[in-house]
């Protein structure tokens, strides 16, 4: 898998729930993460989508988990994974949907998809990218 179709892999899909969900997005970020501890190949997509969220947390949680369903992705981890929270996957990708953990966007929520392992190009020194306008963008025009 080419370094664009690992991007294009999380990046799509995260776009097309910020639409499907109406979500306000506040950060989104792109890193590539290794399926190992010595941070080489293969590496997999991982995006993370901070958004806002009213004060009724949970109920709004689930109305993301909601539409999710109508695109398609199912209760649970892909084959073979374990995760903590609200799961989902759609074939081999994996999302989490739960509070933002990050004490920058206290009170917010978090979705994050994670894609497969199968770049083989060195991305080990790769920094998360800030693609939130991009996916704003993206989220609108679909």
């Amino acid at each position: 898998m080419s370094d664009a179709q690992t991007r294009e892999q999380v990046i799509g899909p995260a776009a097309e729930i910020v639409a499907a969900a109406h979500l306000t997005v506040q950060l989104a970020t792109l890193v590539y993460v290794s399926d190992n501890d010595q941070n080489r190949p293969p590496f997999a997509g991982k995006v993370e989508v901070t958004f806002a969220q009213p004060a009724d947390a949970e109920r709004y949680r689930a109305d993301v988990v909601s539409a999710m369903r109508h695109l398609g992705w199912s209760s649970g981890a892909a084959d073979g994974q374990k995760f903590h929270g609200t799961t989902l996957h759609r074939e081999s990708l994996t999302a989490e949907v739960g509070p933002e953990v990050g004490e920058n966007y206290a009170g917010s929520g978090n979705l994050t998809i994670y894609g497969d392992y199968r770049d083989s190009n060195d991305l080990g020194d790769r920094t998360p990218e800030d693609i939130t306008a991009e996916v704003t963008a993206r989220s609108t025009a679909n």
